[in-house]
């Protein structure tokens, strides 16, 4: 998954081989790279796995979310955080009903 990553042309979507810079299906010319995702701009050899900005088909960048939840990073904070507020709002809530009966 962590693979190299792949380059499209822009105007007529053929897949380019990392060493042109001639799109082998319209023609164009290439003087940089563009991430579909943040629009960084940079040339090949700084997309070796991916965007250096954003991280985009960098299967490091892809799983961290996933693991910052088993790991108790930032997510797993949030996601108690959470967890914690709606089991309060829960507890009022029944606390109104039961005096509302």
């Amino acid at each position: 998954m962590g693979g190299t990553a792949r380059f499209f042309c822009d105007s007529c979507g053929s897949e380019v081989p990392r060493d042109k810079v001639r799109c082998p299906g319209c023609g164009r010319f290439f003087s940089s790279v563009k991430c579909p995702k943040c629009g960084f701009e940079g040339e090949a050899v700084l997309f070796p796995k991916g965007c250096p900005s954003c991280g985009y088909l960098r299967a490091d960048r892809k799983a961290a979310g996933y693991r910052d939840l088993q790991t108790g990073g930032p997510l797993r904070i949030v996601l108690r955080i959470l967890i914690v507020l709606f089991s309060l709002i829960m507890l009022v809530l029944l606390i109104i009903l039961l005096r509302v009966i």
